[in-house]
């Protein structure tokens, strides 16, 4: 029995590091921490830029301080000034647009199938497509929720790793 014990413990130290959690967290003073992981897509405006930049982090260095991006290569946590965030990863606004496309993809199905079998095309199976489209690319631009973060006096940017069982602290 105790060798069973042994031999779990001996894999959970072998395998923590696997399951290692990398991310970055941006405290805001009063307000709950944000926290982006790996593989998600970043807005941010680096120090002496004018434009922001939209990458996907590729990996995270809490001890260096340091994001590393598949394009731009490695960036300093500190030259970053503004990041720009989607508030909530289930905004309405990407719904409603969402089942306007499904609607204006079922219509045209149907309609081409309508079409094919009566022998001439209506407007209607062109129009409502384009218009259904157009209205959810316009609900998405009007109502798309987007934070900006400065980092700053009141925001902090660090890099954390969560281990379980520290291995080599």
């Amino acid at each position: 029995m105790k060798y069973y014990f042994l031999f779990f413990l001996l894999i959970g130290c072998c395998i923590s590091e696997m399951f290692a959690q990398k991310r970055l967290r941006i405290d805001r003073v009063n307000k709950k921490s944000v926290y982006v992981d790996i593989g998600q897509e970043l807005t941010f405006l680096l120090e002496g830029h004018e434009d922001y930049l939209t990458l996907t982090i590729t990996d995270i260095l809490p001890k260096e301080n340091v994001i590393i991006f598949p394009s731009l290569g490695m960036v300093d946590i500190s030259t970053i000034k503004v990041i720009k965030m989607k508030k909530g990863r289930k905004n309405f606004a990407r719904k409603i647009a969402l089942m306007l496309y499904r609607f204006a993809a079922t219509w045209a199905f149907y309609s081409v199938i309508d079409d094919s079998i009566n022998g001439k095309l209506s407007k209607g199976s062109i129009i409502v497509p384009l218009a259904s489209v157009a209205l959810g690319g316009i609900i998405q631009l009007l109502f798309a929720n987007t934070k900006k973060y400065k980092i700053g006096k009141n925001a902090s940017l660090q890099a954390i790793n969560l281990n379980l069982i520290p291995l080599n602290a």
